[in-house]
């Protein structure tokens, strides 16, 4: 049971870093395209 528990939080942060990690990649991708533009 434990350790079912310890999985599933597990994937749930590693859920958590990829979307915070896909945000950052996205804005700054944004900031470049914007530097490019001016």
């Amino acid at each position: 049971m434990e350790a079912e528990n310890i999985t599933v939080i597990v994937f749930i942060a590693f859920f958590i870093v990829v979307s915070i990690y896909g945000i950052y990649k996205s804005e700054q991708f944004k900031k470049q395209q914007s530097r490019k533009n001016k």
